[in-house]
């Protein structure tokens, strides 16, 4: 999915696919930060400016717990963190 801007430009790219299509490095770096999760989403958000940085928002989850994470330069960090009633 492309996004722009009022005036035409390209704002950014997006593209959603699960674990299997994600880069091993980083389903690595998450597997190891949280083993008991599950990768349940992979947004992919490529920024046409400059170098087209790409960043990475990931939904992970367990029975009573969802987080979301944002990678960028392979360093992630929480976004969000839910508890399931």
């Amino acid at each position: 999915m492309v996004f722009y801007g009022d005036k035409g430009s390209h704002l950014y790219s997006l593209r959603t696919y699960d674990e299997n299509k994600m880069p091993a490095n980083m389903r690595r770096m998450i597997k190891d930060a949280f083993p008991d999760h599950a990768i349940a989403k992979v947004d992919e958000v490529i920024q046409p400016w400059g170098q087209g940085e790409i960043t990475y928002s990931v939904l992970i989850k367990t029975a009573t717990n969802m987080k979301t994470l944002r990678i960028c330069h392979m360093e992630m960090e929480i976004t969000g963190s839910y508890n399931k009633p």
